[in-house]
């Protein structure tokens, strides 16, 4: 049975609402993808600020395909994660969503070498942690984090309108990612408040 995706874009954005926990939330998506799209294996990629690098923090899907969680790790030099920080993303391909297939194709491309050294090192990327497709996540200027999605079941191409609904859930992801983060530190500073009056409180009547 054919999927609706526009619905299942619907769905999922009403539940992003709902959730304030990142973590969650990626792990909620994640398992809606593998799940209605049926690919084999799909994980996220996560920019982490203190260390201004992506981790794989979610990964789910067929045992011994599904890289660990934890397990791949990319600084910004890494060839993916430059590809993407430089937005050539749009530049190379219509939708911003990278296929394995047409990126092997643009390699006989007439392409500035450096661009063409880049992606030589992305399909290798792409061939080491056996993703046929990769979508960034963006909030405003910023990539949060890379979508990395194996292949589907029984070899079945993905579909325009599977890439579309990839391309535009990752930017609602974005959008519902940054707001949880928000959240949490709107929570922490609070507690950090509260503590902090209760502490001075104690501190007057002891005085």
């Amino acid at each position: 049975m054919a999927i609706d995706y526009k619905k299942e874009l619907e769905n999922a954005a009403r539940s992003m609402i709902l959730v304030h926990e990142p973590d969650t939330l990626i792990k909620m998506i994640v398992r809606r993808i593998v799940q209605k799209v049926k690919v084999r294996h799909a994980g996220i990629l996560l920019h982490h600020k203190d260390k201004d690098t992506y981790i794989l923090t979610i990964s789910r899907g067929t045992t011994g395909l599904k890289i660990p969680a934890g397990f791949a790790r990319m600084d910004v030099d890494n060839p993916l994660i430059s590809l993407f920080r430089q937005r050539l993303d749009r530049k190379l391909f219509n939708n911003g969503a990278i296929v394995y297939e047409k990126a092997k194709r643009l390699l006989s491309k007439n392409i500035e070498p450096d661009v063409k050294q880049l992606l030589r090192g992305v399909i290798y990327q792409m061939e080491m942690f056996e993703a046929f497709v990769c979508i960034p996540s963006y909030f405003r200027n910023d990539l949060l984090g890379i979508l990395l999605l194996g292949s589907k079941n029984k070899g079945k191409r993905f579909g325009q309108d599977e890439l579309d609904f990839f391309v535009a859930i990752t930017s609602d992801v974005a959008m519902a990612v940054r707001n949880a983060q928000l959240f949490k530190e709107l929570e922490f500073e609070l507690e950090r408040k509260q503590k902090l009056f209760i502490n001075t409180t104690l501190a007057l009547v002891a005085a």
